[in-house]
């Protein structure tokens, strides 16, 4: 068999790439298959969305109350508007939930780039180091400043809920990295969710699998 994103897709074969079901027949192939607690089936939209060969102008993920995605690239702030923000002299929080990896260093990078560019000044800078009693601490301390503007990455989007709504209920705009806390709802409680197409990233990771196999191979996966 071929291992085209559209096999892939249709066999289940990227199923197992991106953390979703398996059908019976390849679970009989390889013994005992246990899903992360957090996969889903794809959806009838991801297969077909999944048939188009160039993605580049679609976002294939939603958000996680099933709103949909735009590129950044249609996401502009012209002149006019960045001397608004920089006469504004609005403070802000950086919350992470973990650093040291490339990932989170290059997002704290960015952030901190872009708002000193803004003349956003950044109030408090916290690291959870991967414990979200600590951030929800790190949350309330945050707090006591009352920054304008919020961002974070929530460890657990449950337990950290009333915490950042707090923030929230206090005047602090909201913007998560990648998922939003529990019971917060986009354009209510929070600003939006920034976040890699993670379901793009498979799509074309299993065309990379089907370049490097010439095809003709089978593919697992290791969480």
């Amino acid at each position: 068999m071929k291992l085209t994103r559209r096999t892939l897709m249709a066999t289940g074969a990227t199923a197992a790439i991106l953390g979703l079901s398996l059908p019976a027949f390849a679970q009989d192939n390889i013994g005992d298959v246990r899903h992360p607690l957090w996969y889903e089936a794809p959806s009838e939209r991801t297969l077909e969305l999944a048939k188009i060969d160039d993605l580049s102008q679609t976002v294939v993920s939603l958000g996680p109350r099933g709103e949909e995605g735009v590129l950044y690239t249609e996401i502009q702030i012209t002149e006019e508007q960045k001397e608004k923000i920089r006469a504004g002299n609005f403070t802000a929080a950086i919350s992470m939930g973990w650093l040291g990896d490339d990932w989170a260093s290059q997002q704290l990078l960015g952030l901190k780039e872009t708002f000193a560019d803004l003349n956003i000044e950044v109030v408090a800078e916290t690291n959870a180091n991967w414990e979200d009693a600590r951030q929800i601490s790190d949350l309330d301390a945050i707090s006591v400043l009352k920054p304008d503007l919020v961002v974070s990455i929530p460890l657990n989007t449950a337990t950290t809920a009333t915490a950042f709504q707090r923030l929230a209920d206090a005047g602090s705009k909201i913007v998560f990295i990648d998922q939003a806390a529990d019971d917060m709802q986009p354009g209510e409680n929070y600003v939006s969710v920034i976040s890699s197409d993670n379901l793009a990233l498979g799509m074309y990771l299993a065309d990379l699998l089907n370049d490097a196999g010439g095809g003709e191979r089978d593919v697992a996966a290791m969480y």
